[in-house]
C-alpha cells in the first residue's frame, strides 16, 4: 500500500495508488479466507465485535464529515472567516500577522478538525499578502506546523486525539487532557519563539 508513494514511476504504481481502498479490502478478505489449523488468520466477526474500537471510528467519521461540510463552498464558512479576520489583520506588520495567525490557528484547530482550519485560513493569508506585499511562505509554513502539531486537546482536533479520548480504558480522560494541554502550550511557545524567526530567516 505504501509502495506506490515510494516509487511512483514504476509500471502499475498509478493503478495501485488509485485503488488504495480496494487493496485494503482485498488484503482483509484474503486474511479472512486463509486458514491456519482450521482457524481463519483474521476472524472478521470476532474482530468487529471485540477488538474494533467503534467509538474511535464514529468520532473520526463525524470529524471528517464535519470537515468536508465546513470546507465546502456552499456552506460559506470560509468566506465567513475571511470576512471576520481580514479587518482584524488589516494594517498589521507581517511579523504581528504571523504571530496572531499562529495563535488563532492553534485555538481553532483544537475545537475543529486541524486540516479544515488549515484550508480555511489559507485564503486569509492570501488576502493579507496581496494587500501588504508580504512573503506568504513563512506564514503558510507556520500555519501548517501550527494546525498539524498542536491539534490534540479535544477529540474534534484530529483523528489521533479522537482515538485517545475514546479509549478511556487505556488512558483516563483527565490524563489525556492534562498532557495534551501541556504539550500544546509548549508547542505554542516553540512556534512563537523559534519557529517564526527561523521561518522568516530561511524564507
Amino acid at each position: 500500500m505504501l509502495f506506490p508513494s515510494l516509487v511512483p514511476n514504476l509500471p502499475g504504481m498509478s493503478f495501485l495508488a488509485d485503488n488504495f481502498n480496494g487493496l485494503v479490502i482485498l488484503a482483509v478478505a484474503i486474511l479472512g479466507a486463509l486458514r491456519v489449523e482450521k482457524e481463519p488468520v483474521v476472524d472478521i466477526p470476532e474482530v468487529l465485535q471485540k477488538d474494533f474500537s467503534w467509538p474511535s471510528f464514529f468520532i473520526i467519521a463525524a470529524a471528517i464529515l464535519l470537515g468536508n461540510a465546513l470546507t465546502a463552498e456552499s456552506t460559506g464558512f470560509s468566506a465567513f472567516l475571511s470576512a471576520v479576520f481580514t479587518p482584524i489583520f488589516k494594517g498589521l506588520s507581517p511579523l504581528c500577522f504571523t504571530v496572531l495567525l499562529v495563535l488563532v490557528a492553534i485555538v481553532l484547530t483544537n475545537v475543529c478538525n486541524s486540516l479544515v482550519i488549515g484550508l480555511l485560513l489559507e485564503p486569509v493569508i492570501v488576502t493579507f499578502c496581496t494587500q501588504s506585499g508580504a512573503n506568504p511562505l513563512p506564514m503558510v509554513t507556520m500555519l501548517t506546523l501550527s494546525v498539524l502539531l498542536t491539534a490534540a486537546i479535544t477529540p474534534a482536533a484530529c483523528p489521533y486525539a479522537a482515538v485517545l479520548y475514546s479509549n478511556k480504558e487505556w488512558i483516563p480522560t483527565k490524563y489525556t487532557f492534562r498532557y495534551t494541554v501541556t504539550y500544546v502550550l509548549a508547542e505554542t511557545i516553540i512556534c512563537l519563539v523559534i519557529g517564526i524567526p527561523l521561518a522568516n530567516f530561511l524564507m
